[in-house]
């Protein structure tokens, strides 16, 4: 079964990529059972290049070691990796042509920070409501660099979550309610709402919140927030400050754009000319209008009721840049010469972005596949993409089966996605989609969006890295892309434990990620708290901050303690002793016991941290 999927799923990326900062307080010891399926390394994505091509890339990297290799030294592999200065196993990016250079961000960095809502009836024995509410923040070397945007983020975080805490405590006493009136008929109500950044540059950062709930009605609620920073001054901006033309020329433009878009609605003229003229003439100087500023035009989102009745749906249209000439101040324009991650809300409405570089709008959206008897966990996911639309066209009412080019994903298991829209400096053109999988693991699927029809270009382990940006409050969130040259991501390990490790990468000239980063760095708080303790003595080489073997076949007693501190993701993991050398510790851990110098791990540590 095939649906467009109306309601996404919050904030579990946020729960992946932390996840590791709390396995010490739920994994087991090593002397259980072993983990049903060791993951295997990141980096070890398969390379794919027809569209329907799937499977665990992992696996399939993994099995494409030679015998020769294995008969290699193990100290020997990882030390000409090191000299070779790139992993022995990248996996992503092979076919990009050149190594990858590692990018600072360009403009501010940006993270999501979730509020989470969750209420359970004992008495009843029922979930009564659940949700995420999102806010962008700054990361912490970004809120020094822009100290005027950081105060006004913080200021709409806090606006964000007071609203959201009055909507959902006015939600959870009607709950309680219902739940005890007909309670054969309740189901639990939800509320999200999922931070887009459409644009994100050193001229201005936009982004639009997508609000989507349920209280057990014939249908669902959707609202949408959105916000135009200036990144220098932290300013929000108003419409009237961006466009050029006065309100008036742009209701007409609007106007004539809506009816374009979407015939297939029958708008009420004298409806959607009272609620225009409200916005731009009655009230042109409140922040009713929702725009935001895109990497290729301006889009402007209306929420169902706002410009007709709820079967016209939520009206969302983009003004291409070109559209606009002399009608947009040029200090609002994309920046020249730089790469862009705009998220888009494809599993929810039919997006438009110029995906070929034709100069027309090409439309395109997802559709999932699921199993009837579990709805919230889907199989399949399928791009659907229309080159030189005129103007999108409702799939559910006026799919012909020929208009539009499809490629297929299937085989897969997971409960959520987040798509991207990528456009790099060279003009390549990608869609980016994370999906949530089973054991907060998170997969990214690349799909080609130029040069002919849509296809998998390939697949990859990797998740948003999290940073706290708060020691005392341990308040944080989950890194945003929104430049292709600058993209920190994390991957799971089961080395000896189970961790979440990083690096930098971009996007490379096929479109896949590639790194030039050696290593896969834990964080500081992952890597103070996941130390071992040997048993016994262990013979084993030193290495400086660099990688390079310094001593090799140095014995450390039993009793010493090794503090993970990074890994190749394929043959070692590096850690911190009581001296404050750094110990290489050779792992064979593509199967089960793994193997740590040649030892079993088990009869080497004291204690093991995998999760199940």
């Amino acid at each position: 079964m095939t649906e467009r999927c109306r309601h996404r799923r919050f904030g579990k990326r946020l729960i992946a990529v932390a996840a590791a900062m709390i396995l010490l307080l739920t994994a087991c010891g090593s002397g259980g059972d072993a983990p049903a399926a060791p993951s295997q390394g990141a980096g070890t994505a398969a390379q794919q290049g027809a569209a329907g091509e799937t499977g665990d890339a992992g696996q399939q990297a993994s099995g494409q070691e030679t015998g020769q290799q294995e008969a290699q030294d193990p100290a020997d592999k990882a030390q000409e990796a090191i000299q070779a200065g790139t992993d022995t196993d990248a996996g992503t990016g092979a076919d990009s042509g050149s190594q990858a250079q590692l990018f600072p961000a360009s403009g501010p960095e940006i993270l999501t920070a979730g509020k989470y809502y969750y209420e359970w009836d004992d008495e009843m024995e029922l979930l009564l409501i659940k949700g995420t509410v999102e806010s962008p923040i700054l990361s912490a070397s970004s809120a020094q660099a822009y100290p005027a945007l950081e105060m006004t983020l913080r200021e709409l975080r806090a606006k964000t979550e007071a609203e959201a805490d009055e909507f959902t405590s006015e939600m959870l006493e009607t709950a309680r309610i219902e739940s005890r009136e007909i309670p054969e008929y309740f189901s639990e109500y939800t509320y999200d709402g999922d931070v887009l950044v459409r644009r994100s540059d050193e001229r201005v950062l936009s982004f639009a919140t997508v609000y989507a709930g349920s209280m057990g009605g014939a249908h669902g609620f959707t609202e949408y927030e959105t916000a135009t920073l200036d990144v220098n001054t932290g300013k929000r901006l108003h419409w009237s400050e961006v466009f050029t033309v006065d309100g008036a020329e742009l209701m007409g433009l609007i106007r004539a754009k809506v009816l374009e878009v979407y015939p297939q609605f029958e708008y009420d003229a004298e409806w959607m000319d009272t609620q225009l003229n409200r916005l731009f003439l009655e009230e042109p100087e409140s922040d009713e209008v929702k725009w935001t500023l895109d990497p290729q035009g301006v889009t402007f989102w209306f929420a169902p009721y706002d410009l007709g009745a709820y079967a016209a749906g939520s009206p969302v249209i983009t003004f291409r840049y070109d559209e606009l000439a002399g009608k947009i101040g040029d200090a609002y324009l994309p920046v020249p010469g730089r790469g862009y991650f705009c998220g888009v809300a494809a599993d929810y409405y039919t997006e438009m972005f110029d995906l070929d570089g034709d100069g027309l709008w090409d439309e395109f959206f997802f559709d999932r596949t699921f199993e009837p008897d579990w709805p919230d966990d889907y199989t399949g996911l399928t791009l659907n993409v229309r080159y030189g639309a005129d103007g999108p066209v409702d799939p559910d009412s006026v799919y012909d089966g020929t208009a539009y080019r499809e490629c297929a994903v299937e085989d897969l298991y997971y409960t959520g996605l987040e798509v991207y829209y990528v456009q790099t400096a060279d003009d390549q053109r990608y869609l980016y989609v994370w999906i949530d999988g089973i054991n907060d693991s998170s997969w990214l699927y690349v799909f080609r969006a130029k040069g002919g029809d849509p296809a998998l270009l390939g697949s990859e382990d990797v998740t948003f890295s999290y940073e706290v940006v708060n020691e005392d409050t341990w308040d944080g969130g989950a890194f945003t892309p929104t430049d292709p040259n600058h993209l920190p991501l994390h991957s799971r390990f089961d080395m000896l434990s189970t961790f979440s490790a990083g690096r930098h990468y971009s996007v490379g000239r096929d479109g896949l990620l590639t790194s030039a980063d050696v290593f896969y760095e834990l964080s500081p708080d992952t890597s103070k708290n996941l130390v071992l303790t040997s048993v016994q003595d262990l013979t084993t080489d030193i290495v400086d901050e660099a990688g390079q073997i310094t001593e090799k076949d140095h014995t450390f007693p039993a009793g010493e303690t090794f503090s993970i501190i990074r890994t190749d993701g394929d043959k070692f993991i590096d850690c911190l002793t009581s001296d404050g050398s750094i110990a290489r510790l050779y792992v064979t851990y593509r199967g089960w016991p793994q193997e740590v110098n040649g030892l079993p791990a088990e009869e080497v540590f004291e204690m093991l941290y995998y999760a199940g």
